[in-house]
């Protein structure tokens, strides 16, 4: 895909300038915006009278520099922070899988304690049902002498 460049024109302090970049109209003009209101900061002090357009274009390019400073560290602090998430979720991903493992072995076991139940139920019932076989048999033994 080639690049193209857009060219607009836009108002900053006042004067007309021509800005020329890869990126769309909107995007030149937000930064238009965001310039002029920076500017519009500064000469709402009351120190801007005083002071030469010099200084009072020093200290647009300092708050300038603070927001892009301001932004940097704050992005580094998310990219931190994803970092960390991304390291929690491979932890509950690892441990999903163990848990899952866990299960699968205490499924097979249960199974495997019901099938000895039902064995173990199956034996008392023929258990009993001898004992009561022989209980009839000593009877019946008992009461022929």
């Amino acid at each position: 895909m080639e690049n193209t460049t857009t060219t607009c024109e836009v108002i900053v302090d006042g004067k007309r300038l021509m800005l020329s970049s890869e990126k769309n109209i909107e995007h030149l003009n937000r930064i238009a915006v965001y310039l002029n209101g920076k500017i519009k900061q500064v000469k709402s002090q009351q120190f801007y009278r005083s002071i030469s357009k010099e200084n009072a274009d020093t200290i647009v390019e300092l708050n300038l520099a603070d927001d892009v400073i301001s932004l940097k560290t704050q992005i580094e602090d998310l990219e931190e922070e994803k970092s960390v998430k991304n390291d929690e979720i491979f932890s509950l991903k690892h441990e999903i899988i163990e848990l899952k493992s866990k299960l699968a072995e205490l499924e097979s076991e249960n199974q495997k304690l019901r099938e000895d139940k039902i064995s173990n139920e199956k034996e008392i019932i023929k258990l009993e049902t001898e004992l009561d076989e022989r209980a009839k048999k000593n009877n019946n033994n008992g009461n022929r002498k």
